[in-house]
């Protein structure tokens, strides 16, 4: 059987990480993202969501899974309380991203690790194999960011000044792939690149 690979994907808001996600899958990849790994440990039953409950009281819903939008309230009023959100979800999405690579390299899989702020985890991503960041001229992710949510250039500046930034997110990279041209363009080199990663010793 063959040895197992996991690879981290990172990339600031409007770069176009998704799609290379997309690619990623389609070459054969199985893609774990961070942000749907996170609805799965806000839901019913969860030791997060209990976490969650104990530390933030009024977010539980009906159904007994975290109420997004009575948290989302909470912590981006108060920096402390997103602090302590964080505190809580960081090593709990750490904690099954890396049951899910050990099982990857246990089974001979691929795997990719869909991370916004790999950056900031040095000591997670120092265990991957590769770390594939998806970078783009600002001009070119402003106006994505305009279009995909609908905002005003002045709203979707302040999204992009609040990310992290792309400097930092190219120094924790082994591979860079540029998407401010045509994404067909894109879509040929991220393939290459997929296919290259996978067959790699």
């Amino acid at each position: 059987m063959n040895a197992g690979k996991v690879v981290g994907l990172c990339g600031p808001i409007g770069a176009g990480k998704s799609l290379c996600a997309r690619v990623a899958a389609e070459e054969g990849w199985t893609v774990a993202d961070a942000d749907k790994l996170v609805h799965d440990l806000y839901g019913p039953g969860q030791d997060l969501s209990q976490a969650l409950f104990a530390a933030f009281p009024g977010v539980e819903a009906p159904d007994g899974a975290v109420d997004r939008k009575a948290l989302g309230k909470i912590v981006f009023a108060d920096r402390e309380a997103l602090l302590r959100l964080n505190s809580l979800v960081h090593p709990a999405v750490r904690a099954r991203m890396a049951n899910l690579a050990a099982e990857a390299r246990r089974d001979g899989g691929l795997l990719v690790l869909e991370i916004p702020l790999l950056s900031r985890r040095e000591s997670f991503y120092g265990d991957l194999d590769a770390v594939v960041a998806v970078l783009a001229d600002d001009a070119v992710r402003l106006s994505r960011v305009m279009e995909r949510d609908r905002l005003s250039e002045e709203e979707a500046q302040a999204r992009l000044e609040r990310a992290v930034a792309p400097q930092e997110i190219r120094s924790c990279a082994t591979h860079v792939l540029e998407n401010s041209s045509d994404p067909e363009s894109f879509r040929r080199e991220a393939s290459l690149l997929w296919r290259a990663l996978a067959h790699r010793a």
